[in-house]
């Protein structure tokens, strides 16, 4: 079993990613968050 903060640090990849591919503003600094567990 994959730990919680992992499964929310896919989930949120998966908005970052989701949301550069419409180049939203919004996601400029998820991947700093997304470093930290």
């Amino acid at each position: 079993d994959r730990p919680s903060w992992l499964e929310k640090l896919l989930c949120r990849r998966l908005r970052a990613s989701s949301a550069a591919n419409t180049l939203d503003p919004t996601v400029v600094s998820e991947p700093k968050v997304l470093l930290i567990p």
